[in-house]
């Protein structure tokens, strides 16, 4: 909400009460009809939850340690091709990361699952930074105090994420492909590979030799999001002295957010490199709720004042889905501060 000192106007322009601006009344000076404001908006106390960040379900079937057999990991797979696995090798085979073929003639896959399932504590972000441009239109006088409309465009971007070091425990299935026997030998094409049942593609090994152990897990969940807004509703103008104003407004809010949540988890393997758990997915929304706020406002000169003040905002919250996990980011107690110059006509 932007703000101009009822003593700043000097206009020949006749008011909604029919009073020509700039003349002093008993009332008070009569301030100028338009306003517009710009200012820097930092905004606190928004949060977001991360949920099963201390657990893994199982989200694909390894199947079982034999050949001929589908098997679907966490970070490929190895099934049956339009050749039956004929002499004990597959084409119908991908993987997603380099680190799973660490050069010892065997490409690993990996499956994790875990019985604990719990949410994060709320995650704040520590400050939101954005500007917002507004204007007001005044429309009336009720005694000393001046009443319009406001409406207001404002953009700021927030990132939330949580680090988790703690080690969890999960139950770790590491299947290994052999890639020199029988031979010849494989060189996998570069990650990520997807290989198809009609194939063509290389053949590689369809039996694992499988391990399953318990080890630690640590990961980093992460949302990121740009918000633009709007704001319309009434206020007030309560002259304070010749120069101090204060402002008071309430109305709609309204928010289009674009907005990204990605966590990656690594798990410590019995041998190999660590396996790695990662997923994105993007949300595009318009959130609805409410502002009320209150500024005060000093003027510098005929047509310009600065001013400072701070807001509280309700909006929906909205949420994020990737594989077995969730990010909720929550708006519903917003608040700003705001600090900007204002030009009255």
């Amino acid at each position: 909400m932007m703000a101009a000192s009822a003593a700043s106007a000097q206009t020949s322009d006749a008011g909604p009460d029919g009073n020509t601006y700039g003349i002093t009344l008993g009332e008070g000076t009569v301030p100028p009809l338009n306003r517009f404001g710009l200012s820097y908006r930092a905004g606190f106390n928004i949060s977001a939850k991360f949920k099963n960040v201390a657990g893994f379900s199982q989200l694909n079937n390894p199947g079982p340690a034999t050949g001929g057999a589908d098997h679907f990991y966490d970070d490929g797979y190895n099934r049956v091709d339009s050749s039956g696995n004929a002499g004990g090798l597959t084409w119908f085979w991908g993987y997603e990361h380099a680190s799973q073929v660490p050069g010892d003639g065997f490409l690993y896959m990996h499956s994790v699952s875990s019985s604990q399932q719990s949410s994060s504590k709320d995650e704040d972000e520590d400050l939101q930074h954005g500007v917002e441009v507004s204007y007001n239109r005044q429309l009336g006088r009720v005694g000393r105090a001046f009443w319009g409309v406001e409406g207001a465009f404002n953009f700021s971007d927030l990132t939330i994420s949580r680090r988790d070091n703690s080690g969890r425990s999960v139950t770790l299935i590491t299947d290994a492909y052999d890639l020199v026997n029988p031979p010849p030998p494989v060189i996998p094409p570069q990650p990520p590979y997807h290989g198809t049942r009609p194939g063509p593609g290389p053949a590689i090994d369809d039996d694992p030799d499988r391990i399953v152990s318990t080890e630690s897990a640590t990961g980093d969940h992460e949302v990121e999001a740009s918000f633009y807004g709007l704001r319309l509703g009434p206020y007030v103008q309560v002259p304070l002295t010749e120069k101090l104003d204060l402002w008071f407004s309430g109305g709609l809010a309204l928010a289009m957010v674009d907005s990204e949540y990605t966590f990656q988890e690594s798990i410590t393997t019995p041998s190999g490199p660590p396996a790695l758990r990662s997923g994105s997915s993007s949300e595009d929304d318009v959130l609805v709720g409410g502002y009320v706020g209150a500024n005060i406002s000093y003027a510098i000169t005929e047509s310009f004042d600065v001013f400072a003040g701070a807001q509280y905002q309700y909006l929906d919250g909205y949420s994020h889905r990737v594989s077995d996990k969730k990010a909720s980011v929550e708006l519903d107690k917003s608040i700003f501060l705001t600090v900007g110059i204002g030009y009255s006509f």
